[in-house]
């Protein structure tokens, strides 16, 4: 009973800080549409988060392991398709809805379960196909009713699906052949993405002057 609570609490839990982050994006760019600088902040905010959790409660995080060149080169590839995921759902909420983003991000459930099939070899169940068809059906069923459909939007978001997919594949393999706690993932993820996003905010700056 203790495990189904705790398991079920942490799905409660991601469901509503994942939708929570989406509506508090899309009222940032509503007011400030830069995703590059707004990402830049929110990953120096969340490597501090990190390093100060490790001093205060080190039971809870783990060792965050620093950053070593092996890992790194390993890194890289995960984390490009990490700032894709990033920034093309960021830059989707530019044009399109917080319902729309939720419905059509659900998609990368989809995708992520056929690449897992293929190069994972993960086996589904009868009730888990059964459930990603219905997730396709509502999500095509709401695409056809999309009141604010907007084409850019929809391309960022299928960028976002399949960037999104790719990454929880890959995270995955990396997690087996680094051994790195999650603490240690979200550091090495958000310390590695900065760079590219601070070259997108270089980028953009210097387009909006031109």
């Amino acid at each position: 009973m203790k495990s189904i609570f705790l398991t079920t609490s942490t799905i409660l839990a991601y469901c509503i800080v994942g939708c929570a982050m989406t509506i508090v994006n899309k009222l940032v760019m509503q007011k400030f549409p830069y995703p590059n600088f707004i990402l830049v902040l929110q990953c120096i905010a969340t490597i501090f988060l990190v390093c100060v959790a490790e001093y205060f409660v080190p039971s809870f995080t783990g060792k965050v392991q620093k950053l070593e060149h092996k890992i790194v080169k390993k890194w890289l590839g995960l984390t490009i398709l990490f700032v894709c995921m990033l920034l093309s759902s960021m830059s989707a909420l530019e044009t399109v809805s917080i319902p729309t983003v939720i419905v059509m991000r659900n998609l990368a459930t989809i995708v992520t379960a056929i690449l897992d099939v293929m190069f994972l070899k993960t086996n589904l169940s009868w009730g888990e196909g059964t459930s990603i068809l219905v997730m396709l059906m509502g999500a095509y069923w709401y695409g056809r009713k999309d009141m604010n459909f907007s084409p850019t939007g929809y391309v960022w978001l299928g960028i976002n699906v399949m960037s999104t997919s790719l990454y929880q594949v890959y995270v995955k393999y990396l997690v087996k052949v680094t051994q790195l706690n999650s603490s240690s993932m979200t550091y090495y993820n958000n310390m590695l993405c900065l760079p590219f996003l601070l070259c997108g905010c270089h980028i953009g700056s210097e387009f909006k002057v031109v």
